[in-house]
């Protein structure tokens, strides 16, 4: 009988405070590991139970090339295993790369969605709530709109979501 892996996670670093007991995570479901793992084994012709990065870096050069619009996230593996300085990789450090690549895509979207809601300032308002919901045709109340802050940020009661609060409410929604 085998066992599945374990749900991958790692702790992202979104630039706040990095004593905070709470931190984001981001995660990949078994399906996802399990995937990767099988890609690994793939690439892993040898059967060593390691891959070089300079293979990986010329597949991955082959696959940003062979389209016309190449995946942006072939570019941004592409880009975090040329900055790695292992000569290779194992199966781990291998799904470490891919999580790497894929926290950072996640973490400048869901800035740029805050920076949307916020009009560049450090957090987001009711009435900012109030003016995008306006944006989008969307017909909200005042109450609807003070409980979408009270559930962004429960713990605080002066009225704003910071990043790290819309950070939290995103992985909740994209990783559940």
């Amino acid at each position: 009988m085998t066992s599945s892996p374990p749900i991958h996670t790692a702790p992202t670093d979104f630039g706040f405070d990095s004593n905070d007991t709470n931190p984001s995570t981001f995660r990949f479901s078994k399906a996802e590991v399990e995937d990767l793992r099988f890609s690994f084994r793939l690439l892993d012709v040898s059967k060593a139970g390691k891959v070089a990065r300079t293979d990986l870096i010329s597949l991955l050069s082959e696959l940003s090339l062979a389209g016309e619009q190449p995946s942006s996230n072939v570019h941004r593996l592409l880009n975090a295993a040329q900055a790695s300085t292992a000569e290779s990789l194992t199966e781990e450090d291998f799904i470490d790369l891919v999580f790497s690549a894929s926290s950072k895509d996640e973490r400048s979207e869901i800035e740029k969605v805050f920076d949307m809601f916020s009009n560049g300032k450090e957090y987001i308002t009711l009435e900012d709530l109030a003016r995008v919901a306006d944006d989008l045709g969307e017909i909200m109340s005042e109450e609807e709109l003070r409980e979408m802050l009270t559930r962004a940020a429960p713990d605080n009661n002066n009225g704003k979501v910071t990043l790290q609060e819309f950070t939290e409410v995103m992985n909740r929604k994209l990783f559940r």
